[in-house]
């Protein structure tokens, strides 16, 4: 696959951001307009309260509130999900990936993610990162597919045997392999796919990868969690109760979320499982898809992370 923005949109760029840089950036325009913020409390459950009010319950038994809402926004792994009295699952996926961060030196890998992949069992890829948020220069993602229950053995494994075959399946990692002098030096990350009936009941919404995680090989976690924040903004300020603004918040996410959950559902198997068949597949159809206008207009909206259907969509953002 071969996709470009400006193909469809002449100013239009992926832009790469370091998570600390977010974090950071968000952090500051929170404190600036006055929030509160408790660091360093595990909340543990929600109690609802008279009044469509609620508590939070800490680990250590300290309780916080009572507050007008709760938003649950702690990722796929959530416990507190399950306050939301609506059918959902939480399935995890067998496969991870192993990530770490590194300079990119000499700019050799800028401006495009770049991902190769031998069958659907290994899949490499540098995605661009934006500023190091600790010494400033320019940074890179790198990310290798493995299942989750070889990371033990991988752990234990001859760290300079595994370097050697990223290199053979791709020669120009040389100087970001220089990186990894220990296994410590790669942080493994699990995934899961949740589904939600509805992410809101009551007082209570449930926003990013908490309420909707999946796979990501489409890359639009960060970008779905993003847009769940900027549309429940929008109907909490729309509206005089909280309880109708969620309500209005699920009702408007619905078709975007649900197609991205499916798409990576569908998807995932053909860009990281042990199918050959899928594989095959995958290198048979995509190459032509490529060639067809319309499917390449479908593609390059999916990557931009802005359809909403399967066939014919309504444009969520114009560019």
């Amino acid at each position: 696959m071969d996709v470009h923005y400006t193909d469809q949109w002449p100013d239009a760029f992926g832009l790469g951001v370091h998570r600390a840089n977010l974090l950071r950036l968000l952090w500051d325009m929170a404190i600036g307009k006055g929030v509160e913020v408790e660091a360093g409390v595990e909340v543990k459950d929600i109690e609802k309260l008279a009044g469509d009010c609620v508590r939070l319950i800490a680990s250590d038994g300290n309780t916080f509130g009572k507050f007008d809402a709760a938003v649950i926004a702690n990722g796929t792994q959530s416990e507190l999900r399950s306050c939301i009295g609506v059918r959902q699952k939480c399935t995890p996926y067998p496969w991870g990936a192993l990530w770490a961060i590194c300079d990119n030196k000499d700019n050799q890998f800028a401006n495009q993610l770049l991902q190769r992949y031998y069958r659907a069992s290994t899949m490499i890829g540098v995605l661009p990162t934006g500023v190091h948020p600790d010494n400033g220069s320019d940074c890179v993602s790198f990310f290798w597919s493995l299942p989750a229950n070889q990371y033990a053995k991988w752990l234990g494994s001859d760290l300079d045997k595994w370097k050697a075959t990223v290199q053979d399946h791709w020669p120009e990692l040389a100087t970001l392999l220089e990186y990894f002098t220990r296994h410590d030096a790669l942080t493994f990350a699990n995934y899961g796919d949740v589904i939600m009936q509805d992410w809101n009941q009551g007082c209570l919404v449930c926003i990013g990868d908490a309420a909707h995680g999946m796979s990501p090989p489409l890359g639009q976690g960060t970008n779905l969690a993003l847009i769940d924040a900027m549309v429940l903004a929008e109907c909490v300020q729309k509206s005089d109760n909280l309880i109708k603004a969620f309500d209005d918040y699920s009702s408007t996410r619905k078709r975007h979320l649900r197609f991205y959950t499916l798409a990576s559902r569908g998807l995932t198997p053909y860009f990281q499982s042990n199918s050959v068949a899928a594989s095959w597949l995958r290198d048979f159809v995509f190459p032509w898809l490529a060639r067809v206008p319309f499917a390449y207009r479908q593609s390059l909206r999916t990557i931009a992370g802005i359809k909403t259907g399967v066939l014919f969509d309504k444009c969520l953002v114009e560019l």
